[in-house]
């Protein structure tokens, strides 16, 4: 027989070992869903922000197709004997230079390997 003064303290050790043991486990699942979240807008946001080429093609492209426009328009302009110059914006002529001094550089730098060795750049 036991003493009266020794109680057992088994069932009492026994829950608190059972409630630690649940919040340990609900504090694993909430930050689990927690990164589940995070992970997911991370996904969202990646696939939903064009890479940095993709956002300078679409730039290039568009300065591209202007470019085109208006040297079809110099040439239209040419072919009616009537200097560009004067039919031009200032925007328009800062176009057209860039996109003669890209084709000089591209010409100067590229390297196309049908034309043999004397295409290659120096550097």
């Amino acid at each position: 027989m036991c003493s009266p003064a020794l109680v057992s303290t088994a069932n009492e050790v026994k829950k608190r070992k059972q409630r630690s043991q649940r919040q340990a486990r609900d504090k694993v699942l909430q930050q689990e869903r927690s990164w589940q979240n995070q992970l997911e807008a991370i996904n969202f946001n990646v696939a939903n922000k064009p890479l940095l080429v993709e956002q300078v093609s679409k730039a290039f492209m568009r300065n591209l197709s202007q470019i085109r426009e208006l040297q079809k328009y110099v040439n239209i302009l040419r072919e009616a004997n009537l200097d560009p110059d004067a039919h031009l914006t200032e925007e328009q002529k800062e176009l057209l230079l860039s996109a003669e001094y890209y084709d000089r550089l591209n010409l100067a730098t590229a390297y196309f390997p049908g034309n043999g060795a004397n295409n290659i750049p120096s550097q």
